[in-house]
């Protein structure tokens, strides 16, 4: 008979010891599980299961999930599901919302607030500079000898263009097709106030003061606003804010004392007394009058029509001066000296008139005249269609110098220079020689006006109203 074997004492030992350390690690490996399956990874929650009343456990919440902090242990969450309209907060950060029952978890997600690859983020926006007290031509103007004294912005409806700016008082008033006024602070841009005296089909012709007031003028009415308020006040014999005018307004108003002089489209040069509300006078002048009026001598007003008609009338009185009939309407603007009326006429001559209207000079050109003549500092500057902008000697018509680079007006004059724009490129001319010292390109701007023909600010107007002082550095 076959008797059982007997391990040996050692090797039962052996197998003894081996039995016991398989059994701790089995055990140690379940109570790390259960460990990374509780403990969270630095910064990032985790939903944990209720353990029930537990002796140190805490109470599950019963209705709104916890956002909890970034620590290693999370508060435990109740198990429901989210009603049907329960708004979700997204947690910010590296924290995640706790998923539903069922649900895998999800990765946190990475910010994509900013993205580094500007080929896939596109073009940046362009930044609203205007809000943050700057302005986007500003080192263009500085090559001009201007720097940025401030900028603002008009009350122009989006939809809405800048039609007319002047300077009256201490404002810059500025007008637009949707019939408002606004007045800014020469001193600050700041709005000072905002006005719309007619109906927003009424076109704003121009602003002109009178004593302490503005009076906003349209094709029919003159309405007056005290010019630091903007307040409607009362004025004329009726005592009324708003006056019509005798005839329909054609042109940009012109104030001499307390005459409001404008130009009608039947032909008329005409007067209203803004202190009593009523005509003061009306002078048929022929065609229609399109071409803003300009003062002559210290009480003489000089309006030009359609037809080539140029018309110089006593202020006070309304009787003609001098007359003169060019073969071809003004294709521009007057300009006037103490001595002399500037005509560019569409004839292709360049006239210098008495103010009886006599003919100082004449300088025949091979195209019609489209640009204004522009008196400034004794001098006569005007674009020439065959020779750019020249230089004229005011009392004898001849040509000091021409460059055939530059066109436009002439904005402002400063020590030895001139500024000229033609719309969208502005030159620093020197004036004794007709050299371009320095030129920028000003895109968005419209307009282009000074306070002072000599030294004074200029003052920049984009369509949509927004307005930036440039001061001489």
């Amino acid at each position: 008979m076959a008797l059982p074997l007997t391990p040996s004492q050692p090797s039962a030992r052996r197998a003894r010891c081996a039995a016991a350390l398989i059994a701790s690690a089995l055990c140690l490996s379940a109570q790390a599980c259960a460990s990374a399956a509780t403990e969270p990874a630095p910064g990032q929650a985790v939903r944990v299961e209720p353990l029930g009343a537990q002796p140190g456990v805490p109470a599950a919440q019963p209705e709104f999930p916890v956002t909890q902090p970034q620590a290693p242990a999370a508060e435990p969450l109740a198990q429901r599901p989210p009603a049907p309209d329960e708004p979700v907060t997204q947690a910010q950060g590296p924290a995640a919302s706790p998923p539903s029952p069922g649900q895998r978890a999800r990765r946190p997600r990475r910010d994509r607030g900013t993205l580094t690859n500007p080929e896939r983020a596109g073009p940046a926006p362009a930044p609203d500079v205007f809000s943050e007290g700057l302005d986007p031509t500003a080192r263009a103007f500085s090559t001009l000898g201007y720097r940025l004294s401030w900028s603002g912005a008009s009350v122009t409806p989006a939809d809405a263009s800048v039609t007319w700016v002047g300077l009256a008082g201490p404002s810059v008033l500025v007008a637009d097709n949707s019939g408002a006024v606004s007045a800014l602070s020469v001193e600050s841009g700041a709005l000072r106030w905002a006005q719309q005296p007619d109906s927003p089909n009424s076109r704003v012709l121009g602003v002109v003061a009178f004593a302490n007031l503005l009076g906003i003028v349209t094709e029919g009415t003159v309405t007056f606003y005290e010019s630091g308020t903007g307040n409607l006040t009362p004025l004329g014999t009726d005592r009324t804010p708003r006056q019509r005018l005798a005839r329909v307004a054609s042109t940009e108003p012109l104030a001499i004392g307390n005459l409001l002089v404008y130009g009608t489209s039947d032909g008329f040069a005409s007067a209203h007394r803004m202190d009593t509300g009523t005509s003061a006078w009306s002078y048929r002048v022929g065609a229609t009058i399109t071409a803003n009026p300009v003062r002559s001598a210290p009480a003489q007003i000089v309006f030009s029509s359609d037809a080539g008609e140029v018309l110089n009338l006593d202020a006070g009185t309304g009787q003609a001066v001098g007359r003169f009939t060019a073969f071809g309407g003004p294709g521009a603007p007057l300009a006037t000296s103490d001595r002399a009326i500037f005509v560019a006429s569409l004839d292709q001559s360049l006239y210098a008139l008495a103010p009886d209207g006599r003919v100082i000079w004449r300088l025949r050109n091979q195209k019609p005249l489209d640009q204004p003549p522009v008196f400034v500092d004794g001098r006569l500057y005007v674009t020439l269609p065959d020779k750019g902008l020249s230089l004229i000697e005011p009392d004898t018509g001849e040509i000091r110098w021409s460059n055939p680079m530059v066109s436009g007006e002439i904005i402002s004059a400063r020590g030895t220079d001139v500024i000229a724009w033609d719309g969208t490129t502005a030159w620093r001319i020197d004036r004794q020689s007709g050299d371009v010292l320095s030129s920028t390109a000003l895109p968005g701007y419209t307009r282009l006006l000074t306070d002072k023909p000599v030294g004074g600010s200029i003052y920049a107007v984009t369509a949509q109203g927004r307005v930036s002082r440039f001061i001489p550095r």
